[in-house]
């Protein structure tokens, strides 16, 4: 598999309030995929977080959808699971946090580094 993408030239002298504004239009931006229009979160396609897989199966829940992919990241991962024990017991009952808000979904960036990003003429390209 290849990944082909324009060149940009990475300019260091971005303004860090721009890479602000633009992550938090990208995650207002209003999904295109049925499922998320109707509610449920998740993506059509599985990817990944760095060289992890990272599964997007579709859940009605976002607390449920949040928790089941910190137990799937976290559960091979031998050298952390005393924080996966610590992860599991401080989700349990996460539902409750969101008992009063409207949680809708929105597209997130699943795999935000410094690699993915970058300053373009002065202003900010997310990848």
């Amino acid at each position: 598999s290849y990944l082909m993408m324009e060149y940009l030239h990475r300019d260091p002298q971005m303004p860090w309030y721009l890479l602000g504004r633009a992550l938090a239009d990208l995650h207002l931006a209003e999904p295109k995929d049925p499922k998320a229009l109707d509610g449920s979160f998740g993506f059509p396609v599985d990817g990944f977080l760095g060289r992890t897989p990272q599964a997007n199966a579709w859940d009605s829940s976002w607390p449920r959808f949040w928790r089941q992919r910190c137990e799937r990241l976290l559960r091979g991962a031998v050298q952390l699971r005393p924080a996966f024990r610590r992860v599991l017991q401080a989700t349990n009952n996460l539902e409750a946090l969101f008992e009063d808000e409207p949680v809708r979904p929105v597209l997130l960036h699943g795999d935000f580094w410094n690699g993915n990003f970058a300053g373009v003429n002065g202003e900010p390209a997310i990848y």
